[in-house]
């Protein structure tokens, strides 16, 4: 059977809020909300720049994942540190315009990959007694 797991929590924004994850692609939605095509870069690199989470509207599923997700709250002194098992190497980053939330979804595949036909975009698939495991630790500190 196909099979994926993710974990789909969400934290309160306010205007300094940043995410900070480094991917190697990210992509493009159309209308639909669904994947179009893959902007697939050469190195990993955080795709925010930087920005403010309320500056970019986004629902957006970033991949190759290589290291920590982290969330900073720079007027609480707060830096969130997510840190995925390997094989959660997809992130869906969810920013809605003028909400005081956004989503940092760690995951094993991209949206809609049970529909897709390129085998490198599917689901993985589970043989008979088969299982799939995933685990997500979150850890916060103060910032230095």
């Amino acid at each position: 059977m196909p099979a994926g797991l993710g974990f789909h929590p969400y934290f309160p924004r306010t205007t300094t809020t940043c995410y900070i994850g480094m991917h190697r692609g990210a992509w493009q939605t159309g209308s639909d909300g669904l994947p179009q095509s893959l902007n697939d870069g050469p190195g990993v690199r955080d795709w925010w720049d930087g920005k403010p989470v309320g500056d970019i509207v986004a629902d957006t599923v970033f991949t190759g994942r290589q290291g920590t997700l982290d969330v900073i709250w720079p007027e609480r002194d707060l830096r969130m540190i997510i840190s995925p098992s390997d094989n959660l190497d997809h992130t869906v980053v969810y920013t809605p315009e003028n909400a005081d939330y956004f989503c940092v979804e760690p995951v094993t595949h991209a949206t809609n990959a049970i529909n897709a036909s390129d085998p490198d975009r599917r689901m993985r698939h589970l043989e008979p007694g088969e299982s799939l495991t995933a685990s997500v630790h979150y850890g916060a500190m103060e910032l230095p």
